[in-house]
């Protein structure tokens, strides 16, 4: 039976109807879903292509994939394909639009172009639920994020290199995500406070925050400051990974040699930092990490220590950022990256997606 799907222009606009076989020989543009689906442990749901696919058959591949049928939206086409493939209804409230890629596999005498919008659903699946569409899908499996990663970087799956170079990202947001502790009023009341030390006991997760913040960091940067105590756990890896030197900011009367201070203000009252007179050069590029963005009166003070020596503060990273507080508006004018936001962790999902 002939699969009827749209055919697009490079603008991802409908110029009309193909048959799917022949849009698959001729490399014709169309649209297809693909669905990864992530339980609350942070396993992501992996299926095994059959052995009769006409494309990369016996092959591992996302949690869903499929075709857009005509006169169907990719949202419709995402709930039919999971129903299909796995025998799942979806919970909409679970499910979020990613991104938008376009992917061009060859594969025999296959040439598929398509356009692939990528959903996400948070949902627990359990194996009894599962109800495999057999000529489509031999069988499944839960892999972890850190299995996932790995499998990313190897040639165990379905070529779809664009689409998991942007995944990379988002997993490795949520494995720090889950593995971050928070704590409720500490150390007041009405203080969510966010303890990273569950990240750094745990290897895999430190190494994640390392790599990327290092990621983050031009290779023209000549210095790496981390203030006490907790951005010191951070900035220094990275200073190693890098080969870059590392410089300490921290609280008065710690550090030996003869030292610049900075006051700043606190909610309530002032505190003070401290840096080496002799810890930067005039006209070295810095780089400056610390675990947590705030109110940015500890970020501010140590970009005001650094310039006072001469530095050019080139980048600014952290690992966490709390938008509501306002810090990052106070340091507007530096180039400012953090890897985890409270507001993109409890953000409303996109339950409705059309094209």
């Amino acid at each position: 039976m002939k699969e009827i799907i749209d055919e697009l222009n490079d603008k991802g606009e409908i110029i009309g109807v193909i048959d799917k076989d022949v849009a698959h020989k001729e490399g014709r543009l169309h649209r297809s879903v693909h669905l990864w689906i992530i339980n609350d442990d942070g396993e992501i749901l992996l299926q095994y292509r059959c052995g009769n696919k006409k494309l990369y058959p016996n092959t591992w591949d996302v949690s869903v994939g499929g075709h857009v049928s005509t006169k169907e939206n990719s949202i419709d086409a995402l709930f039919r394909e999971t129903k299909e493939e796995l025998g799942v209804d979806l919970d909409s409230e679970s499910v979020e639009y990613f991104t938008t890629i376009q992917e061009r596999l060859k594969y025999a005498d296959i040439d598929s172009n398509e356009l692939v919008d990528v959903f996400i659903a948070r949902q627990n699946i359990n194996k009894e639920e599962i109800i495999l569409q057999k000529e489509e899908v031999s069988y499944t499996c839960w892999v972890s994020i850190e299995e996932m990663l790995r499998l990313m970087d190897s040639n165990q799956l379905l070529p779809h290199d664009e689409e998991y170079k942007k995944m990379k990202e988002y997993l490795v947001k949520l494995k720090l995500s889950l593995t971050l502790r928070r704590i409720s009023d500490y150390p007041k009341p009405g203080i969510n406070f966010k303890d990273v030390t569950t990240i750094l006991k745990d290897p895999f997760a430190y190494h994640l925050a390392i790599d990327f913040l290092a990621s983050k960091i031009d290779q023209n940067v000549d210095i790496i400051v981390g203030p006490e105590a907790r951005g010191i756990m951070f900035a220094a890896p990275v200073a190693y990974k890098l080969n870059k030197g590392y410089v300490p900011v921290r609280k008065p009367n710690k550090l030996p040699a003869e030292t610049i201070q900075q006051e700043y203000e606190l909610e309530y009252g002032t505190d003070t930092l401290e840096i080496h007179k002799d810890a930067i050069k005039p006209g070295q590029n810095v780089a400056i990490i610390d675990d947590l963005m705030a109110t940015g009166g500890t970020m501010e003070a140590i970009i005001k220590l650094i310039e006072r020596l001469g530095g050019n503060v080139t980048k600014v990273l952290c690992l966490i950022d709390l938008p509501e507080l306002g810090g990052a508006k106070r340091i507007s004018n530096y180039d400012y990256s953090y890897l985890l936001s409270e507001s993109e962790e409890e953000k409303v999902k996109k339950k409705i997606y059309t094209k």
